[in-house]
């Protein structure tokens, strides 16, 4: 099933694009991989009142002020909290970052946790994937 592009984002996004791939010569640019030397993605578990629903905070540029076909290192840090939540399953979200990465268009993610590689393609990125956060409006239930 693939969910329709709304004006607020560019692509489409489903499991249809799981798997994707996306070679050098296709690819706009990339985090991670072979040549980075620091790459992460890590979720915690947090106590309620030290997380902000729907925020996202973004650190260093965005992807329309890197330059095109080069490599870069990328932190990805997402804090949750919730009453049923416990550290145990901060590994198990982790891994569904990998999912829920390779249902965008145009964006492969391989690897997890500390060894991540992601490429956004040129025709993505040409659709407008150009920035982290695609949403200018809060969450509906922020």
């Amino acid at each position: 099933m693939v969910m329709s592009s709304t004006s607020e984002f560019p692509v489409d996004v489903g499991v249809i694009y799981e798997g994707e791939r996306i070679r050098k010569p296709d690819m706009h640019i990339e985090f991670g991989g072979i040549k980075v030397d620091k790459k992460f993605e890590l979720v915690q578990v947090r106590e309620p009142k030290k997380v902000t629903d729907g925020q996202i905070s973004i650190l260093g540029p965005d992807l329309d002020q890197l330059e095109a076909g080069k490599s870069y290192r990328l932190g990805i840090l997402i804090e949750v909290a919730g009453k049923r939540l416990e550290q145990d399953l901060e590994s198990v979200i982790e891994r569904r970052i990998h999912d829920f990465v390779n249902y965008i268009e145009g964006m492969m993610h391989l690897n997890q946790r500390y060894d991540i590689h992601i490429r956004i393609s040129k025709r993505s990125y040409e659709k407008g994937l150009t920035k982290f956060d695609q949403n200018p409006h809060p969450a509906p239930w922020a």
